[in-house]
């Protein structure tokens, strides 16, 4: 089975980072990054977005 894709953006760089580790244990393909900008240019690669807003 493919991994699923998950995308975390959050200006939080420890927070993108456990959640990146968490995801990745549990067997997701995960982009992670602290601009938002980022989100606009690779939306269309994205299998699933998880968005984490605070």
């Amino acid at each position: 089975m493919e991994n699923k894709k998950i995308l975390v953006v959050d200006d939080e760089p420890d927070f993108t980072f456990l959640c990146k580790m968490i995801l990745e244990d549990e067997g997701f393909a995960v982009d992670e990054y602290t601009n938002p900008f980022y989100l606009f240019l690779i939306l269309s690669q994205i299998f699933m977005i998880c968005s984490f807003l605070t």
